[in-house]
């Protein structure tokens, strides 16, 4: 049987992912008094699938082949893990959600004040963690791009909190420009990121300019696929396979792009359209959406455009040096689509 793709990437940077795990522990040692265990392994539990992606940069970009990695490249993988584990504290605040990775969040747990605060020390552990290896101008101009990517994270956050709500039918032109507003949304709040770690790695290691912004744009591409299929997921995946609370994009009033393409086709009378004008859905009427887009054709459209947007992405991968760092990227490329593909098939045939 073929080797799961996330599984044998991570075998092939073990070392350098070993040493990653060691530094997050040493910080998490420092948070163990405002910790519970529970959190402790909230923090444990994730992928690591940017800290993973910029070791895997890194090795592409190496001039030389790499035993390990740098000091420096280990600390910037923490820190933006560090940064997204800030994040998802925040969204949860945001989101009033119960769950996450199966577990309840700090917010719901122990209060909003107190997720803020925790939040806050990620990204801030996240910065000093980053600084602390500045050395010269080329570390210093990294800085300020992860500064810079903490801000646009920010920015695509309060985008989508303040998304202006159209008034009246101007023929399609709103949705249009409601579909724009979607992608700068997630390029923002996920893509910019990711795209980081892929850049970083190859600047981490001195690559090459050219093999850098190759890795900067496989993975501004690779941000917003992944962000799309995470949307549709939201809508199709079942709870027990989510491990976090299903229907938090429809119940927030959050325009996703399935829902984007569903509402295209239906009426403006329909129900469904309230959302777009920031009205709130009961329970019965959020039931009712749901079953609707698990039954309709904007999932498979907006699945679609993620697949087209992995093919791009792995376009960039092509022209970058070869060896068995690069395949391994391209697999996890494709496996985010496909995998997210497969099982949102498999919930609409189970719903309809």
């Amino acid at each position: 049987m073929e080797e799961h793709p996330y599984l044998a990437a991570r075998a092939l940077v073990a070392p350098d992912l070993a040493a990653v795990e060691r530094e997050l522990e040493l910080l998490l040692a420092s948070q163990r008094d405002y910790l519970t265990e529970a959190e402790l392994g909230f923090y444990r539990g994730g992928k690591r699938l940017r800290p993973l992606l910029l070791v895997l940069s890194a090795h592409v970009a190496a001039r030389e082949p790499l035993a390990e990695l740098p000091e420096r490249a280990i600390a910037a993988a923490v820190s933006i893990e560090l940064s997204h584990v800030g994040s998802l504290i925040h969204d949860d605040i945001v989101d009033r959600a119960p769950l996450r990775r199966g577990l309840p969040t700090i917010a719901a747990s122990r209060g909003y004040e107190l997720a803020l605060v925790l939040g806050d020390l990620q990204w801030i552990q996240a910065t000093r963690k980053m600084s602390a290896h500045v050395r010269g101008e080329a570390d210093l101009a990294l800085m300020r791009d992860f500064l810079a990517t903490g801000e646009q994270t920010c920015r695509g956050q309060l985008d989508e909190m303040l998304a202006p709500r159209p008034v009246g039918d101007d023929g399609g032109g709103e949705a249009e420009r409601l579909i724009e507003r979607y992608y700068r949304t997630i390029d923002r709040k996920t893509g910019r990121l990711i795209s980081f770690a892929c850049e970083g790695g190859g600047r981490l290691v001195d690559g090459g300019p050219a093999v850098v912004g190759g890795l900067r744009r496989f993975g501004a591409w690779l941000g917003r696929a992944f962000q799309i299929v995470d949307d549709v997921m939201d809508v199709m995946r079942p709870l027990e396979v989510a491990g976090k609370e299903p229907l938090t994009d429809l119940r927030q009033g959050r325009l996703s792009l399935p829902l984007l393409y569903e509402l295209r086709e239906l009426p403006s009378e329909h129900f469904l359209h309230a959302v777009v004008r920031g009205e709130e859905l009961s329970d019965e009427r959020l039931e009712e959406g749901v079953r609707l887009l698990r039954r309709g054709d904007g999932w498979m459209r907006a699945i679609g455009d993620a697949r087209a947007i992995v093919v791009r992405a792995r376009s960039e991968l092509a022209l970058l040096p070869p060896g068995e760092h690069r395949e391994r990227l391209d697999a996890l490329a494709a496996h985010i689509v496909d995998q997210g593909f497969r099982d949102t098939y498999e919930t609409a045939a189970c719903a309809a």
